[in-house]
């Protein structure tokens, strides 16, 4: 936690580090709707990453991405 860095409405402290293992196995991502596409974007990647549908009874529904190369954070954007 933050020594001193508040949030505004809560008064909580704010967490100023996290560490955490290197994301090594595929993500997945169940969507409750229909996906046209799935993209991982991150400050870490040169481009976005496409994900790639998982097939089965819902194919449109469920996706993976490799979250490999991504240290920081990430983002998934949902297309529908």
């Amino acid at each position: 936690m933050h020594p001193t860095l508040q949030n505004a409405f809560s008064r909580e402290r704010v967490i100023e580090k996290l560490q955490f293992a290197s994301l090594s196995k595929e993500l997945a991502l169940e969507s409750a709707v229909t996906l046209s596409r799935l993209l991982l974007h991150s400050p870490d990647l040169a481009e976005p990453r496409v994900a790639r549908s998982l097939g089965g009874e819902n194919a449109a529904k469920a996706w993976g991405v490799d979250p490999s190369g991504v240290s920081r954070y990430f983002i998934l954007e949902c297309f529908t």
